[in-house]
């Protein structure tokens, strides 16, 4: 019976040699050999299913156990002749110690290219015969030869010239095998190799947003190796020394490679591939490499056809370029014409708060820096241009403003986590498109946004009064950014005027979670009067912490902007001072988590920042006695409640 893990022709030739038959004889009886010429020599990659039939039959072993045998079994399927090429080798590699062991029998798994070091008895492989210094399985063995187990099957150096010249014949387990440690580097590294191919994929690790192929691991593999063979310092090969005898070439795709290169680039390359992101790959490759040779290697990571994982880790190298060209060397694990066609569909021209908190920066303003982190979010594996994708969203800030703030993020040293955020939530939205269509509710009349009487309504449920016109636009501005994801400043409501713009950007301090609710629910009825009932007034995107760089944001530190803000009265410029953030942050933050006001307000007027009014009683949010009657007064009437409302 076959050993597990065993080739299917080193089996049939073990039953030809321990029946005493020729190669032609057995595989003919059994059907291993029907429908290939008499002169087949090539050792055969897959079967067909005549043959698996006939070989099941006459050998009494169940198909898929056949089917395991071949190295077929070993490839994506379907695969192609480029699989076969990353994959396999023309001939095979071997264990002299498992040779001596199992009679000769040869292991499947010695046929990858990926094949360098034995996990049984934690030794390297060996390429070649002991006597001849050949390679060995490059061909089947001849039609009327008797097979060998266990020897070497290349004709003897120096015979007669004749159809079936004399065999070499020295035993290969007398071959020696290098060592290698127990818990080495190149053990841990076949192990990860043998667990890839064998699942088919890759998870985890650096590849967590998305798994991989094998096929896709194994290109990464041959990639980064060779770079790290090239460019590694000393002191990163010394722990991963295999006593090699001369320094090993540093490619990996060719037939010629030997176990001891193979197993030294993939020493240096798993653990960089084993990291938990690209962002500490990155790091590690730091370390492995020596400095003249970073650019060189994340421009060789860039213009090669490698995973977006390690394309990520390559521009967290160096500054291989701007950052508009980094962006647009990511590869997305979507189509390019997607990334480039639909994917501004799903983005507001501010990206969403809960992205933009993790990279705000001091002078760098936070609804310009929204902007730009869109901006680039478009940019992300698309080849689009900087001034094609500004329009696509608006036009809210010009060209050269964005990339004075993608100057800004770049010379910062948390380039590289935002540049993985970045390129893990356009895959995500390329994957799973957002519940809003952004580019739509741009397009909305927003003319129609909260009218008079339900801004009417609003304040007098909430006991705040109306205001004379320009404080249902503040508001309104505030709902379209909320709506739109574009700035506020563009509504059709905003008022063009420096002190207009000064009460909008203390109007999130004004704002409580009541007033907040009801707002959402006037968007809520406009959004059902267009025809959008299945869209939420506003969505985020949820990104895991481990991603990136950590959220800034939690609820201890929300409660703290709240004491600062309420108890203490301070200003939006003194909270960012003592939370250590931006003014916008702060704001920001306030329009989306309210504070719970403790004191009634005096709403007559427009908003105005600092300003603490007089109130009638403590905890209270009610008018006083004397407001109440005038408005009931005032209520007799539709005609003389609306005249009484104009003159507020």
């Amino acid at each position: 019976m076959p050993v597990p893990g065993e080739a299917l022709d080193s089996w049939l030739q073990a039953i030809a040699h321990h029946s005493d038959a020729t190669w032609c004889d057995i595989g003919t009886a059994t059907g291993y050999l029907a429908g290939r010429a008499t002169g087949a020599r090539q050792p055969i990659t897959t079967m067909t299913a005549a043959q698996m039939t006939a070989l099941a039959y006459t050998t009494g072993v169940a198909p898929q156990t056949l089917w395991a045998m071949t190295p077929a079994s070993l490839l994506p399927v379907p695969y192609a002749m480029a699989a076969i090429r990353t994959l396999l080798m023309p001939g095979s590699r071997f264990c002299p110690r498992c040779l001596r062991e199992n009679g000769g029998r040869w292991a499947l798994w010695w046929r990858l290219r990926w094949a360098f070091a034995c996990p049984t008895h934690h030794c390297l492989l060996t390429d070649y015969c002991p006597s001849c210094r050949r390679r060995q399985r490059i061909e089947a063995p001849p039609m009327d030869f008797v097979p060998q187990p266990g020897r070497c099957d290349r004709p003897a150096l120096g015979g007669r010239r004749r159809p079936t010249p004399p065999r070499c014949g020295a035993l290969l387990s007398d071959a020696i095998a290098a060592d290698v440690p127990t818990e080495g580097a190149a053990l841990h590294a076949q192990r990860r190799i043998l667990d890839v191919i064998t699942t088919g994929q890759a998870a985890g690790d650096i590849y967590r947003p998305s798994a991989v192929s094998a096929l896709a691991y194994v290109t990464d593999l041959r990639v980064l190796g060779e770079q790290l063979l090239q460019h590694a310092t000393s002191s990163a090969r010394s722990p991963v020394t295999l006593n090699l005898s001369a320094t090993p070439t540093w490619a990996l795709n060719r037939d010629s490679t030997c176990a001891d290169t193979a197993a030294l680039g993939a020493s240096l390359a798993v653990p960089i591939l084993d990291c938990d992101s690209p962002v500490h790959a990155a790091q590690l490759l730091r370390t492995v490499l020596v400095p003249q040779a970073h650019h060189a290697v994340a421009r060789h990571l860039r213009t090669h056809t490698v995973s977006g994982a390690l394309t990520s880790a390559g521009l967290g190298l160096e500054c291989a370029g701007g950052p508009v060209q980094q962006l647009r060397a990511v590869i997305s694990s979507q189509s390019a014409a997607r990334c480039s066609s639909d994917r501004y569909h799903g983005v507001p021209a501010l990206v969403w708060p809960a992205v933009a908190y993790r990279f705000a920066l001091p002078g760098l303003g936070f609804e310009r820096l929204r902007h730009a982190l869109s901006v680039a979010l478009l940019l992300v594996g698309s080849p689009i241009s900087l001034e094609e994708t500004c329009a696509r969203l608006g036009n809210p800030y010009p060209p050269r403003s964005v990339t004075r703030a993608l100057q800004q993020l770049h010379a910062h040293p948390g380039w590289p986590h935002c540049l993985a955020t970045l390129s893990r939530l356009a895959d995500d939205i390329d994957r799973t498109p957002p519940p809003i269509v952004y580019a739509r509710r741009r397009q909305l009349p927003y003319q129609e946004l909260l009218p008079d009487t339900a801004w009417r309504d609003i304040s007098w449920q909430q006991g705040i009064l109306a205001g004379r016109g320009v404080k249902v636009k503040l508001h309104r501005c505030w709902l379209f950014e909320r709506l739109a994801g574009s700035p506020a400043r563009l509504c059709p409501h905003a008022l063009n005027s420096p002190k207009f713009a000064a009460e909008l950007a203390v109007l999130p301090r004004e704002l409580t979670p009541h007033l907040a609710a009801e707002l959402d629910h006037a968007a809520r009825m406009f959004l059902d009067e267009q025809g959008m009932r299945h869209e939420p007034v506003f969505w985020q995107p949820s990104l895991p912490i481990d991603s990136c760089a950590p959220a800034r944001w939690g609820t201890a530190k929300l409660l703290q902007l709240h004491r600062i803000i309420e108890n203490e009265g301070r200003s939006m410029t003194a909270a960012a001072d003592a939370l250590d953030t931006t003014v916008g942050v702060v704001r920001t933050m306030l329009g989306e988590h309210p504070a719970q006001r403790n004191a009634a307000r005096y709403a007559g007027g427009a908003v105005s920042e600092g300003v603490r009014p007089p109130t009638s009683e403590p905890g209270s949010r009610q008018l006083d006695s004397a407001q109440l009657q005038l408005r009931q007064k005032k209520s007799s009437s539709p005609l003389t409640c609306a005249s009484g409302l104009l003159h507020e």
